[in-house]
């Protein structure tokens, strides 16, 4: 293909274009310019019928600065617990390359979905995140499939993207109406993919299990919240510190980290912890929520405890925010 204004000369010569069928050029058309609200129309009718609420999602991003700690295992047992138990319009957004979201979710995934990959995505100049949704056989749960190519587009973003770190943010924005839970699975380190994740949030979780390595992951996290809620997001809040992982069994080494935790979480610990259950690696192995797979399990129950601590969290942060937000006018 020929681009530019010499696409007409071919050797040197003037060639004229063979004029294509009208029906032709339509369909050209449409697939060059596409329409946001036809996508997203689109969506809905392949997924539930959603209609928008009176307000926007929450968005949670999941971060932790070090991996094996269950932040993808809980990004996907909150977000089906929202999905089935409180029947709360859940979207997960993945944007760590691992692509593991799809992986533990592959069983409830409807097969022969067509979509828009998130690297793709972050780099169009007019991007339709609807293109990227995939429902699942939970009615009101959606997700953007795994993208390994998201390593590639950060790398991108920093060359060819003004304000980059907004841009998740922006493509969002059309569809908060349509849901009532947003939750964003970052990557395990501070890059543009968890920045844009910052970015685009409200709240921030922490998934953390009860080692050393996994508390100064944590101390690194809280710095970079503080951080990118001074600079970029004023919103930003934390949610909580979510310990994960837990053996039960060592109940003095566990004292004595969970102290240490709580000296830097200030309050903001989960009362409920997850313990080291065999049943959520099988769940993931077989790609189903553990709540579906192994729903009497302590894992199972464990999430469902978090799911409504954390219902009841954002319900308070959301109504102090109200509340400082009328008197400020008055």
């Amino acid at each position: 293909m020929i681009f530019g204004r010499n696409k007409d000369k071919v050797n040197g010569k003037s060639a004229a274009p063979a004029e294509a069928p009208a029906r032709q050029k339509k369909v050209e058309k449409r697939k060059t310019f596409p329409s946001l609200t036809t996508g997203l129309r689109s969506v809905l009718y392949r997924a539930p019928r959603y209609e928008p609420s009176g307000q926007d999602a929450v968005v949670i991003a999941v971060c932790s600065q070090k991996g094996g700690v269950g932040k993808t295992t809980t990004s996907t047992s909150i977000g089906y617990e929202l999905a089935e138990t409180h029947k709360k319009r859940t979207l997960i957004v993945d944007l760590d390359p691992q692509g593991h979201v799809e992986t533990s979710l592959t069983t409830i995934i409807r097969p022969g979905q067509r979509y828009r990959s998130m690297s793709k995505l972050l780099r169009d100049r007019h991007p339709d995140i609807s293109s990227a949704l995939v429902s699942t056989d939970s009615e009101y749960l959606h997700l953007t499939p795994g993208d390994k190519q998201l390593a590639d587009a950060s790398i991108w973003l920093d060359h060819h993207r003004v304000r980059k770190e907004f841009i998740l943010r922006d493509i969002l924005k059309p569809i908060l109406p349509y849901y009532d839970y947003i939750l964003l699975d970052c990557p395990p380190y501070m890059g543009n993919m968890m920045l844009n994740g910052l970015v685009a949030a409200r709240f921030c979780l922490i998934p953390s299990d009860m080692s050393i390595l996994s508390l100064e992951g944590v101390s690194d996290m809280l710095n970079g919240l503080e951080v990118v809620k001074r600079r970029v997001n004023p919103e930003l809040a934390l949610l909580g510190i979510l310990l994960t992982r837990v053996d039960e069994d060592n109940v003095d080494l566990n004292r004595l980290i969970r102290g240490r935790f709580e000296d830097h979480a200030q309050g903001y610990l989960f009362d409920t912890r997850i313990p080291y259950d065999h049943a959520l690696s099988r769940a993931q192995y077989a790609g189903n929520p553990v709540a579906l797979y192994e729903s009497g399990s302590a894992g199972a129950k464990a999430y469902r405890s978090v799911v409504e601590e954390l219902v009841s969290r954002v319900q308070a942060a959301l109504s102090r925010q109200a509340v400082a937000g009328d008197a400020r006018i008055s």
